[in-house]
């Protein structure tokens, strides 16, 4: 489907502001095979590894031979694979991600997302970290209103080597369950197979760690790809139309 000049201008818009929408605005279209949008900041750019690539290269080598038609989408390209795309965004947060978020789903028309999110929410101060799950809730609310029915897996945070950030996380990760609950298209991917040992910094996972990451990945992928609904609702950015 060919993306109008004026769509293009509302994608890079969008990084700045928040978009409103209106009930009428939608496109069902129906799924090509697996289009993945890997969602989420730094850890989804892959900073720490030596490629660039993060998990990518690994979970694209790992899904491709069971899935020909397999794409990954969104509005960033880097790494040795950069003709595949993502949606990561170095530094941002949850409520940063859910700014520009119905943009990108319309303009790149994944049919599942991976989502992993909430490190940059843990790493200032307990009263962020306390609230994070709750905005990680309503960041999964705003997947669902603007592509309904769309798979999320949505990925524990990998370790961090500070202690501080360390506690923070383990308690984001048990409260993931709760937020769930009540959310069936989300599903929990477990990073639990990443040790400190794969995290080159404070936060980011060292090219081993992004393989392990891969791994989970895959299996979590593989455990949903048959139910990817054949035929999504993209609800259109007003700038969009």
């Amino acid at each position: 489907m060919r993306r109008s000049p004026m769509l293009a201008a509302a994608v890079v818009l969008a990084l700045a502001v928040s978009l409103s929408y209106a009930g009428d605005a939608a496109e069902s279209v129906a799924a090509p095979g697996l289009s993945i949008m890997p969602l989420g900041d730094s850890i989804t750019v892959g900073e720490g590894g030596l490629t660039g690539d993060g998990y990518r290269a690994d979970l694209w080598k790992q899904l491709r031979p069971g899935h020909p038609g397999l794409r990954f989408v969104g509005s960033q390209r880097a790494g040795s694979q950069a003709w595949q795309r993502y949606e990561g965004h170095s530094g941002w947060t949850i409520d940063r991600i859910r700014q520009p978020l119905g943009t990108w789903l319309y303009a790149a028309q994944p049919n599942l997302i991976l989502l992993h999110i909430g490190t940059n929410d843990l790493r200032w101060t307990d009263a962020e970290a306390e609230s994070a799950p709750a905005r990680l809730g309503l960041l999964l609310d705003d997947i669902q209103r603007d592509v309904p029915g769309i798979p999320v897996l949505l990925a524990t945070l990998v370790p961090a080597t500070d202690p501080v950030i360390q506690q923070r996380v383990e308690r984001y990760n048990a409260a993931m369950p709760d937020v769930i609950r009540d959310r069936p298209q989300v599903k929990l991917v477990r990073m639990d197979a990443v040790t400190p040992a794969d995290i080159a910094d404070d936060v980011h996972p060292n090219d081993h760690g992004y393989a392990l990451m891969a791994q989970q990945w895959a299996g979590g992928v593989r455990a949903v790809a048959n139910t990817v609904p054949e035929h999504l609702t993209y609800r259109a950015p007003v700038a969009a139309r």
